[in-house]
């Protein structure tokens, strides 16, 4: 693995049987949601966002939300 890897900490890698590695490094998602303020406070805004793994089930993965006091701009 090449030394620029090092920045990511740590990466896991899948390694197939006919030799091709896989790595797959941990990434931050920043995601913007269009949202209808129209009638703002009264009502709720939804956003859906969709992950998925190339090298993991859905049952390995465990994602949390970090921010939990989100506001309106």
């Amino acid at each position: 693995i090449s030394p620029s890897m090092n920045d990511y900490g740590d990466v896991h890698c899948l390694v197939r049987h006919t030799g091709i590695v896989t790595c797959s490094p941990p990434i931050k998602v920043v995601s913007i949601c269009d949202l209808d303020y129209r009638h703002w406070p009264y009502d709720t805004q939804n956003c859906t966002v969709h992950f998925f793994s190339w090298t993991h089930h859905g049952q390995q993965i465990d994602l949390g939300l970090f921010e939990q006091n989100l506001t309106a701009p």
